[in-house]
């Protein structure tokens, strides 16, 4: 049997014109170092997808949300002062202001492949350095 990251590949290459030569893929450093960022392991899928899109989506990419290496990298080093949370990983940053919603893991969900790739959307008001986050997040993941 095919694995969910061969044939999202082989579905986005059938279906996205050019998308082979325009996807870039980020770095082995710059997985290892959003790795280390996480609470633990990447998923799968997760890691796959910066190991093909994460310097460039091609032209799969959102007008404003960037959900690259470097754009993580930058969000928990520098920019938004992510809280760590065991639950919730920045994969996406929203970089229109009116919309200001960024992308999350919910690592919490489940434990195959397909559970954990749902992401949470929250405010970028919950995304800076306090307790709010995890309480913010949680409330819109569980209503």
């Amino acid at each position: 049997m095919q694995s969910l990251e061969s044939a999202t590949e082989a579905l986005l290459v059938r279906i996205v014109p050019g998308l082979a030569d325009q996807w870039q893929g980020a770095s082995p450093d710059e997985i290892e170092r959003i790795e280390q960022l996480a609470p633990g392991p990447l998923p799968a899928f997760y890691r796959w997808f910066l190991g093909k899109t994460g310097r460039s989506m091609g032209p799969m990419a959102y007008p404003s949300l960037d959900f690259s290496a470097q754009r993580v990298l930058w969000c928990y080093d520098e920019a938004l002062q992510v809280a760590p949370s065991r639950r919730f990983f920045l994969i996406g940053y929203e970089t229109d202001e009116h919309k200001q919603l960024h992308v999350f893991y919910d690592l919490e969900r489940g434990a195959g492949p397909r559970d954990t790739v749902p992401a949470v959307v929250e405010p970028a008001a919950c995304v800076r350095r306090s307790d709010r986050s995890d309480r913010v997040a949680h409330r819109l993941v569980d209503g």
